[in-house]
């Protein structure tokens, strides 16, 4: 049976690769020299399945295509299988991170919708030589005590979270653009599984602290604020795939940035006490010059679809966020900018920023 269901799967994977090339279609990805692979991403939109990944050509050898692909396949078929199995409705997507001297190294994100409504996320790192084909485990980067000693360092730096490292092998990892070694744990597998999944950087794990970011041009202007959730992630970029480098807790004391939108979330960039600094979701940070505002609110709506909340007053300003049409909002503030009206408008998630006031209608 299920020899048979390879066999089906394989001849519609090829009829994929004709019919559904996105609309990106071929593309190189990181290329840095020689000893890149072509990616291809096919996708497959039906009522259950929401699936994007990618499949390799032009290599020079066809059978270390061949066994890529197959490899890869094998990720797919387990996210279809798990999908019609539960018959909640999944997505799949890839991320190519290193593209380049006979390697490639990628996640494939699987994301399903558990029964409770709630959803679970799984990344899988998948790590090939372009030349054989085959697998690079992770012994080829560091022996298993080196793995183990690093993971355990990092995990207590980062998250401080303390375990024997005898349990920290990891199963998955992969190769970010800064040829960092990124260890992945799955959800509950090394903290509470409310955290999701824990990455590692076994790069700099045995350093002394992690990596600075390079903030050029992020610190014109910070204000005083905190945190408002638990186990919040630092990210060392703004984005949902970035590595995260801490672990934030509820009322802690921070210094607010620039705001960024990525991934269609905007991020904070925020700095600790101890000066780590990185990107913060900003839904998860609250100005503390936001609680002095008590009096002098109005209750509002918005009143178009898609509406933008922009950093300053301007048409040019930073957009943080879109709105959806009839949000609930608090109008904190009036002013005439530009030769034009606009309103300081604070959300129910604590994030404030400014929309064309012809946007938002008073709720008496």
């Amino acid at each position: 049976m299920v020899f048979c269901r390879n066999l089906f799967h394989r001849a519609f994977l090829a009829c994929l690769v004709i019919y559904f090339i996105v609309g990106t279609g071929v593309y190189n990805v990181a290329a840095e020299g020689t000893g890149s692979g072509n990616i291809r991403s096919v996708t497959r939109n039906e009522a259950l399945f929401d699936a994007e990944y990618p499949m390799v050509y032009g290599l020079e050898s066809e059978a270390a295509q061949d066994l890529i692909n197959a490899d890869i396949d094998k990720y797919v078929q387990q996210f279809y299988t798990g999908v019609e199995d539960t018959g909640n409705k999944g997505k799949l997507r890839y991320s190519i991170y290193k593209n380049a001297n006979n390697t490639l190294s990628m996640t494939l994100k699987i994301e399903n919708n558990t029964a409770d409504k709630k959803k679970a996320v799984t990344t899988y790192g998948l790590n090939y030589n372009l030349a054989t084909g085959k697998t690079i485990d992770l012994s080829s980067y560091y022996n298993k005590e080196a793995v183990l000693n690093r993971a355990q360092d990092g995990l207590k730096y980062v998250y401080k979270i303390e375990k024997d490292k005898t349990l920290l092998y990891p199963e998955n990892y992969y190769i970010d653009t800064d040829d960092n070694v990124i260890a992945v744990y799955h959800a509950g597998v090394v903290a509470d599984k409310a955290l999701g999944e824990i990455e590692v950087d076994l790069t700099a794990a045995d350093e002394t602290r992690v990596k600075d970011t390079p903030t050029t041009g992020v610190q014109e202007k910070l204000e005083e604020g905190t945190i408002v959730g638990t186990d919040v992630r630092l990210r060392q970029q703004p984005g949902l795939n970035t590595r995260i480098i801490g672990v934030l807790q509820d009322g802690e004391s921070v210094r607010l940035g620039k705001q960024q939108m990525v991934d269609g979330l905007s991020w904070t960039y925020v700095v600790r006490k101890n000066n780590d600094s990185g990107w913060v979701a900003t839904q998860y940070c609250k100005k503390t010059a936001e609680d002095a505002i008590v009096n002098n609110t109005e209750k509002g709506l918005i009143i178009g679809e898609d509406v933008r909340l922009r950093s300053e007053p301007n048409l040019n300003a930073d957009i943080l966020d879109l709105f959806a049409k009839g949000e609930n909002i608090e109008i904190i503030e009036r002013l005439n900018a530009n030769d034009r009206d606009w309103c300081k408008v604070k959300r129910s998630n604590g994030s404030v920023g400014w929309v064309a006031a012809e946007y938002c209608q008073l709720v008496k």
